[in-house]
This record gives structure tokens, C-alpha cells and sequence, in this order.
């Protein structure tokens, strides 16, 4: 006998997964992931914090994150000169900042909230 917890869902391959109730349209965020610090220490994180949309569908929220991609001034480098932006997935940009001494660079994703 085991005593390991029991599964949290059905182990009957015919009920699992649920189906989700859609009756409410999809939520999405944008979601902005770079770097912050100072020259004596550098981090990776989400700041601001996910921005939610009123977009209504994925088409709309990737034009908003290429919009956001484009316009956002992230916390580095202090003196920004050069912005280049790559589609890293239909849903993600990565956009490299050249700064007057470093390059740094930020991600704009677009997700769907769950929960």
C-alpha cells in the first residue's frame, strides 16, 4: 500500500481533462520582463507589473505588445541611443537597448490569464 496522497484529478482518462467553461472572453496581459539595478548588481524581473488589456482577441494583444515593445523605456541602460526589436514567437519580443557604454534588453509577452 502507498502512502502517497491521492491524485488531485480523476484517474479515469475519460473525464480528464474537464473542459473549461468559456463563457467569459479570454483576459490578456502584457508582460514585461528586464533587467533593473545598478552597475554593482543586475537582475532579472517583471516590473512594471502585467498590464491587462482590453483587448478581445490574440490579435489584438500581440499588435499591443509590438506597441509596447516599441514605446517602453525600461529602467536600463540610463542613456538610451539604439532600440532594436526581434519576434521571438508570435506572442514575444525581445528588444535589445544599446546604451552609451552597455547593451541591455527587455521581453514583451503577451499571456492569457488563467487565474
Amino acid at each position: 500500500m502507498s502512502d502517497s496522497p491521492a491524485l488531485p484529478y480523476p484517474q479515469d482518462a475519460t473525464t480528464w481533462p474537464r473542459p473549461t467553461p468559456r463563457d467569459a472572453p479570454a483576459q490578456y496581459v502584457l508582460v514585461v520582463e528586464q533587467t533593473v539595478g545598478n552597475s554593482d548588481r543586475f537582475w532579472w524581473t517583471v516590473r512594471p507589473e502585467p498590464v491587462a488589456l482590453t483587448a478581445t482577441t490574440r490579435a489584438q494583444a500581440r499588435e499591443a505588445a509590438l506597441d509596447l515593445a516599441r514605446r517602453f523605456e525600461p529602467e536600463n541602460p540610463w542613456r538610451k541611443l539604439d532600440r532594436t526589436i526581434l519576434r521571438q514567437s508570435e506572442d514575444a519580443f525581445i528588444v535589445v537597448i544599446h546604451g552609451a557604454t552597455k547593451a541591455f534588453h527587455f521581453r514583451v509577452s503577451v499571456a492569457e490569464q488563467v487565474d
